[in-house]
């Protein structure tokens, strides 16, 4: 999976671009990255578009960790997270945000940009 990330000072988010295969080691991979980026920016507002993955895959374990791996990072509970995604692999992420939010992660499903934004700007 290809990661962009770059932020945006005016309204403090951190925008994630995301594109090819997702899979278990892509998806983990991606945490620390993304985490120090917002760190060293002090931001807590995450958007991540992957509107541009053409396939997901994972096994219901692996995403059952995830939010795990996203504490264990360090960063801090009140990060907010919009996740924007196509509406073919709602299952996946579906299953994700459940699991995120029931660990304590501010994790939202979104299938369009500015709706997303908008809920981080709130």
């Amino acid at each position: 999976m290809e990661l962009n990330i770059h932020f945006d000072a005016d309204t403090g988010i951190t925008f994630v671009k995301t594109s090819g295969k997702a899979d278990a080691a892509s998806s983990g991979g991606m945490i620390a990255p993304i985490m120090q980026f917002m760190k060293k920016h002090s931001s807590l507002l995450c958007l991540i578009d992957h509107t541009d993955l053409t396939i997901v895959t994972g096994k219901t374990l692996e995403i059952y960790k995830r939010p795990l791996e996203i504490h264990k990072s360090g960063m801090p509970f009140e990060v907010r997270i919009a996740a924007v995604i196509q509406k073919a692999h709602e299952q996946h992420f579906s299953f994700l945000e459940t699991v995120s939010v029931n660990s304590g992660l501010n994790y939202k499903l979104f299938y369009d940009l500015e709706t997303a934004r908008a809920w981080l700007l709130e």
